[in-house]
């Protein structure tokens, strides 16, 4: 049994001696692209932000295997001919291993990204940043708010079961990687908002 223990400890030790940060050498590198999609969309960086956006690739942290969505690819195109592929949603990357970064680094350099988007859009992801930061903190009927009327008397019902509404918190309460997910959802025009008393609400459980 003792033997066993040792064995699993080994293996955790060299899985995570394994896992490495990312390092890549701006002086090596020729050109980076940014496609969202596959094959996907050229995205419009900002100009000479390659020096830049590898300094800040590298000093991303490293964090476990996880899920979420690869929005982006990075291509890194080196001196030497060979390309480095990097799947990222901005803040998670994923390249030999999985790394996760202080800032949102597509938001950082690409170049205007977000003043492409529509103002309903734009409004919209608003109200989602806003959704986050209330149920992160736990103010659970200001969050309800940014629902719509027949959504509040919806979860004015699910607040009766205790159970239930944690639940319901638990489902509203974003991590990046759930946060990145429904900001494409925005993006995409797949998320159900509505517009009542002259703002968009959130119209679904």
């Amino acid at each position: 049994m003792k033997l066993l223990s040792h064995i699993l400890i080994l293996l955790v030790l060299t899985s995570c001696n394994a896992q490495k940060l990312i390092s890549i050498d701006f002086s090596k590198v020729d050109k980076i692209e940014v496609y969202q999609g596959y094959p996907g969309t050229k995205i419009k960086m900002k100009d000479d932000f390659e020096k830049e956006f590898i300094f800040d690739l590298n000093e991303s942290k490293s964090v476990g295997p996880t899920k979420y969505m690869k929005t982006h690819r990075v291509l890194i195109h080196h001196k030497n001919g060979e390309i480095d592929t990097l799947l990222t949603n901005g803040t998670i990357h994923q390249f030999n291993g999985w790394s996760k970064s202080k800032i949102d680094l597509l938001e950082k350099y690409s170049e205007g990204e977000n003043t492409n988007l529509s103002d309903t859009v734009n409004r919209q992801l608003r109200v989602a940043e806003r959704l986050k930061v209330l149920m992160a903190s736990k103010k659970y009927d200001d969050a309800i708010q940014l629902f719509s009327k027949e959504q509040q008397e919806n979860i004015k019902k699910i607040k009766e079961d205790k159970e239930i509404f944690n639940y319901w918190c638990l489902a509203w309460t974003f991590d990046d990687a759930k946060y990145q997910r429904y900001v494409s959802k925005i993006k995409e025009g797949k998320a159900h908002f509505i517009f009542e008393d002259n703002e968009w609400k959130i119209n679904e459980k």
